[in-house]
């Protein structure tokens, strides 16, 4: 009983304040309106047997543990690595022509995190010899697959075939 008279009373403290801080417009009508509507509600609660309360309620709460689907896990960072691939393969075409492809090797932590360990790129020797300029281009083909995999540079291998 004691709980119905304060909630009758917060909530009419609460209607009057908000009545008196709202600008006096169709708004503050609307406002007024509900608020009376809740405190009719709270008052008449009672009459029809009202202990309503949340924590009454059941809400089926359930020991179930929730398991990852690790084929779907292994599925997404397989799809991950291929689009990784297809970016780097773009990148490195576009500081040299002859590259033949790039493979990219990683492993999944405790948390399934993928985590790149190695990326290996095949330039075609036809292109490239070891002349001062193509060891710029492997450097630069080094540099700008770390910052786009954000990995350090020694992981990355370039290889001529």
């Amino acid at each position: 009983m004691w709980e119905w008279v304060l909630s009758v009373g917060a909530i009419v403290f609460l209607s009057s304040l908000i009545t008196i801080l709202m600008p006096k417009d169709r708004f503050a009508n609307f406002v007024s309106y509900i608020m009376s509507i809740l405190i009719m509600f709270i008052a008449i609660r009672p009459l029809f047997g009202g202990d309503i309360y949340l924590n009454n309620i059941d809400f089926g709460t359930s020991e179930e543990v929730v398991s990852i689907d690790q084929n779907y896990l292994q599925y997404i960072n397989e799809l991950k690595c291929k689009n990784y691939t297809i970016n780097c393969e773009k990148l490195v075409l576009e500081i040299e022509k002859s590259c033949t492809s790039v493979t990219i090797l990683y492993d999944t932590d405790n948390f399934q995190q993928f985590n790149i360990k190695n990326v290996i790129v095949v330039l075609d020797k036809v292109g490239i010899n070891q002349e001062i300029e193509h060891i710029y281009i492997i450097e630069k083909i080094k540099t700008t697959l770390s910052l786009y995999l954000m990995i350090d540079k020694g992981a990355i291998n370039v290889t001529i075939e």
